[in-house]
């Protein structure tokens, strides 16, 4: 069976649409982009993670899992397990799928039509390609790569917002930033930029500042739990000094390490509409717009707009859209 399949395999988290050509809908798979070397020891699979065997190896992928990329390039064992995993989750019970795929990648790669190109075939450089998730086997035979570049599937996905308007779109991902500007859904090939200024930027930043306040040594699970509740929690009650702090500590990031790059590229963002996406925008949404109150945010999920678009194109290339 052919399926249409769009993938968003992120340095966090891997985001996967698809469907069945003769289907309607989409399916989504989620899950963490992180993995676990059963060379390392055996482990039994736990939460939301998948037990996958590929060139012999065995991996735990998803929740469990403890290694994750932070290279530019996608050309990773990570990104490539994430990838055929989501799409034998898609398949299910097909194991002999045939997928026209549709797959993002930093700009930095986008603009570089080599690495462009090495990332596609690395992603499907042997059909069929054998793996087996959760002791089922597949044997998986891409027909064709789709890739395009990171921010730009909401442009797909929310066309109306881009027709005859210059929109700058700010894609804040868990560990990258993407930047665009696109002129009537065009992209103007020397304001696209990627960085590693993230979220978990984001989250060292407010470990350490709660750090040196509290002359404690917090991980960065408690700088997440403070971003998501304005602050530390303790006895119920939201300490305010801790509030004032993480504030000040997302009003640090976005100056320095989203507003700052953009500025060096001398884009002035106060000329054009500004659209947000990627999962860590919904966090800083409302500081942003101190800086930027005409930014607005996706109609969509922020964490789900590339992929969603990306499944867009996929559907046109496919002739059932």
């Amino acid at each position: 069976m052919k399926y249409i399949i769009s993938v968003d395999a992120g340095k966090h988290a891997t985001k996967c649409v698809g469907r069945k050509v003769t289907q309607t809908k989409d399916r989504q798979v989620f899950f963490n982009t992180r993995y676990y070397d059963m060379d390392n020891g055996e482990m039994e699979v736990y939460g939301e993670s998948y037990k996958v065997k590929y060139q012999d190896h065995e991996y735990i992928i998803g929740e469990q899992g403890e290694l994750y990329d932070t290279a530019t390039t996608k050309t990773s064992l990570i990104h490539k397990l994430a990838t055929l995993t989501a799409i034998a989750k898609i398949a299910g019970e097909d194991t002999d799928p045939t997928v026209i795929l549709t797959i993002g990648c930093p700009t930095a790669i986008y603009k570089n039509t080599k690495l462009k190109e090495d990332y596609r075939k690395y992603i499907c450089d042997n059909n069929p390609i054998s793996i087996t998730v959760d002791d089922t086997a597949y044997n998986i035979n891409i027909e064709k790569v789709i890739v395009k570049c990171e921010g730009s599937g909401i442009v797909y996905l929310e066309p109306h917002t881009f027709v005859h308007q210059r929109v700058g779109i700010l894609d804040i991902g868990g560990r990258n930033m993407n930047f665009g500007v696109y002129d009537n859904r065009v992209p103007a090939p020397s304001s696209l930029f990627s960085n590693n200024n993230g979220g978990l930027v984001l989250q060292t930043i407010v470990r350490e500042d709660l750090s040196s306040h509290y002359g404690e040594d917090y991980d960065l699970t408690t700088a997440v739990n403070a971003l998501k509740n304005g602050g530390i929690i303790i006895n119920g009650e939201l300490q305010e000094d801790s509030a004032k702090l993480v504030s000040s500590s997302i009003d640090n990031y976005i100056t320095n390490y989203i507003l700052k790059p953009i500025r060096e590229k001398n884009i002035n963002l106060s000329t054009m509409t500004v659209m947000l996406i990627g999962g860590t925008s919904k966090f800083i949404l409302d500081h942003i717009k101190k800086y930027l109150p005409h930014a607005k945010i996706s109609n969509q999920d922020t964490q789900w707009a590339n992929v969603k678009g990306f499944q867009v194109v996929g559907l046109v290339k496919a002739g059932v859209l």
